[in-house]
């Protein structure tokens, strides 16, 4: 049973990219073969299956992550841990938004998001999450 459906699976995914033909024959009988008709075929035609179904490259999961929960990275100029966070998100594919804190303002507002004023520090908004 097992290598049945095996070989029917096979027989499919070779046939999405397959080549077939149309031609008419001697009485005038359209035929669609996936060989190429004789040559007394009449107007033949050949033409490519359906395309192959695309796949997306990432999860469904994984495409809404950073719309639904965005990450910020507060950073310090110059800081060694700081180059090497932003290092690693960008690694992993990991879409950011960089804070880099040098005005008093900023340093408030990691200060607030964090409780600390030190970097690198990130941040991952989950909604609902205090």
């Amino acid at each position: 049973m097992r290598c049945l459906v095996g070989a029917v699976l096979c027989t499919a995914a070779f046939a999405v990219n397959a080549q077939y033909y149309r031609w008419a024959d001697e009485s005038g009988r359209i035929n669609f073969t996936d060989r190429p008709p004789p040559a007394s075929a009449k107007n033949v035609q050949k033409k490519a299956g359906p395309p192959a179904p695309s796949t997306p490259s990432e999860p469904v999961a994984l495409q809404q992550a950073p719309k639904n929960f965005p990450v910020t990275l507060y950073s310090v100029p110059g800081c060694e841990a700081c180059d090497e966070a932003r290092k690693l998100l960008n690694a992993r594919g990991v879409a950011f938004r960089e804070v880099s804190v040098t005005s008093q303002a900023q340093l408030e507002a990691l200060k607030s998001a964090v409780g600390s004023n030190s970097g690198p520090a990130l941040m991952l908004d989950i909604a609902g999450y205090p």
